[in-house]
């Protein structure tokens, strides 16, 4: 079997190369790519709270970085963060008209990168992949949960 670090790294150049020049609405609005998940995570959980939290959680990425993001998320008009009655420390994360405006044209832009990347894959061959990714993920995140270190 032929290692999958060289063919891992390879798709992740050439799926930045795609997103650099089929992405312009990132340049434009100033957006990372994080700033692309985040907008769609919470433009598909309107009619629910999120929190800085679940954030971290679903993202499996660490509170400073969320902050961070988040602040400067708020500072280019794309989030505000709004307090809870119950609960004062909390602060309920929306999207503003600006970052649902530009969900719908990045929406527009994934949908046709994944009509790219998944061209000629059965759909069979497509939710196995998904099942191996998913398992992979959870593999690193065991490894970095037991105090496994990159060499990075």
């Amino acid at each position: 079997m032929k290692p999958l670090f060289p063919q891992l790294h390879r798709l992740s150049i050439l799926a930045d190369r795609y997103r650099c020049r089929s992405f312009q609405i990132h340049t434009s609005e100033q957006l990372t790519g994080m700033h692309g998940w985040l907008i769609h995570f919470l433009y598909m959980r309107q009619d629910t709270p999120v929190y800085q939290r679940d954030i971290e959680k679903t993202f499996s990425i660490r509170r400073s970085t969320v902050t961070a993001t988040l602040n400067r998320m708020e500072e280019n008009g794309l989030i505000v963060r709004e307090s809870v009655p119950e609960d004062a420390r909390l602060k309920r994360i929306v999207l503003t008209e600006k970052a649902i405006s530009l969900h719908l044209s990045l929406e527009h832009e994934h949908a046709r990168f994944e009509q790219v990347l998944t061209d000629g894959i059965s759909p069979e061959e497509l939710a196995q992949f998904q099942k191996t990714l998913t398992i992979m993920c959870q593999n690193l995140e065991i490894f970095e949960s037991e105090g496994g270190h990159s060499t990075c």
